[in-house]
């Protein structure tokens, strides 16, 4: 009996792989996902948010901190080199992680869908961590994001530059994130074909790029829910997308009820 694969230490794992994952999006991104049975899965500058993957404070601070300390020239200039070094590879691995991110909970969550949906016109929909690693390559790496105050506390490890892109802003630790990342395999043995054969960028802007692997929409998508304020033509639509797919009937969000005294 060969021994279990141990998760790789940047990607911690949920207490259960049956947890709940959830994605709240605007109606385009979901109908792509239905029609095309693909995930979209951007590369981690084009995320939307500019501190993705950057340097903590911290760790800056501990640099100045070394080279303030350093005992001699030779020793300045290795750490000058080494904080150089790591700051180019963070730099340039921004854009070559091509990340799927998700909000764990048990739960529909109200405070999501102001967070990431801009319209009425809005889903979310349920899976759980299983059927996402289940529906993802093999060279995919999958867990729990951890979060930081990067004004006080350092990567845990600034050896690992999966580090960069498995922590974020104690800010944003409201999310709960679960997140897939995607590095793309350096040769055939490990997956470069499969790679190529799903990535994708946009005519128009070469910046953009994509990996988009094809899913088993019914283990991706367990669960629909409809945004709270849709109007009901909206959820119609939706339900024409979902049985066009033999997917679940979508429901109204919880925070969509008659008010009871």
């Amino acid at each position: 009996m060969t021994d279990a694969v141990q998760p790789h230490p940047s990607f911690p794992q949920p207490p259960s792989a049956e947890v709940s994952l959830w994605r709240y999006m605007d109606y385009p991104r979901f109908q792509w996902m239905v029609e095309q049975e693909r995930l979209f899965i951007p590369t981690a500058n084009n995320l939307g948010d500019p501190l993705e993957g950057t340097t903590p404070q911290a760790d800056v601070d501990r640099w100045d901190r070394e080279l303030a300390e350093a005992d001699s020239d030779d020793r300045r200039k290795t750490i000058l080199h080494n904080r150089s070094f790591l700051a180019h590879f963070a730099e340039a691995f921004r854009s070559r992680y091509y990340v799927s991110c998700w909000h764990m909970n048990a739960f529909e969550n109200n405070v999501m869908w102001g967070a990431y949906t801009r319209t009425t016109e809005a889903v979310a929909i349920r899976t759980t961590f299983a059927n996402l690693k289940k529906n993802l390559p093999p060279f995919a790496l999958t867990g729990i994001v951890r979060y930081l105050d990067y004004s006080s506390q350092p990567l845990p490890d600034r050896t690992n530059m999966f580090e960069w892109i498995m922590h974020k802003e104690a800010l944003y630790a409201g999310e709960c994130e679960v997140r897939a990342v995607i590095f793309p395999p350096h040769d055939e043995e490990h997956g470069l074909a499969d790679f190529n054969a799903h990535h994708y960028t946009k005519a128009e802007d070469p910046e953009f790029r994509l990996f988009a692997p094809p899913i088993n929409l019914s283990e991706i998508i367990q669960q629909v829910i409809v945004h709270p304020e849709a109007a009901p033509e909206f959820r119609e639509h939706v339900e024409a997308l979902c049985s066009s797919k033999s997917l679940p009937v979508p429901t109204q969000s919880r925070r969509h009820r008659t008010p009871v005294f």
